[in-house]
């Protein structure tokens, strides 16, 4: 009789477990204030967590900042590298594409959270600019910047 009252103690908990999972990364509704805009010509700065990545707005010595890309030739050339690594990255949807701009919706491949992947591109300093921040939650395990160091990795190994 006991070990039935704990294997049952132990479903009820994985249920609650399940559950609670899976209203958690259903994900949060798509933010309405990426990308750039006419009051604000670059990405967004991050919040005051450890969830994002960005390449403005903060300077090195922020825990949030990473150094922006290289054009490796001109815009276009670069884009293209980017589009390749992330057509060919699971988990990555383009939502968005301008001339200058990216936003890719990045889903995580066990508990379906979805992390906002932008890129910029600034034609004046030959950089490209991006953010990376997760929708919901405050920690995310380095993975956010574990994305974008695999991302420049694989765009300077193509240039």
């Amino acid at each position: 009789m006991f070990l039935f009252k704990k294997n049952r103690s132990l479903q009820t908990l994985i249920l609650i477990s399940g559950i609670s999972t899976l209203l958690v990364s259903c994900s949060a509704p798509r933010p309405e204030n990426l990308g750039p805009s006419d009051s604000h010509p670059f990405l967004q700065e991050c919040p005051d967590s450890p969830n994002c990545i960005v390449t403005h707005a903060f300077e090195d010595e922020s825990k949030n900042y990473m150094p922006p890309l290289n054009f490796q030739g001109d815009k276009e050339n670069s884009k293209r590298i980017l589009l390749r690594i992330i057509e060919t990255t699971p988990g990555m949807e383009i939502i968005e594409q301008s001339e200058n701009y990216l936003h890719i919706e990045v889903t995580s491949r066990i508990f379906r959270f979805i992390d906002d992947l932008e890129f910029y591109f600034d034609e004046q300093e030959e950089l490209i600019h991006y953010r990376s921040a997760s929708r919901v939650g405050r920690s995310d395990r380095g993975s956010n910047s574990k994305r974008v160091e695999r991302i420049r990795f694989r765009y300077y190994q193509r240039s």
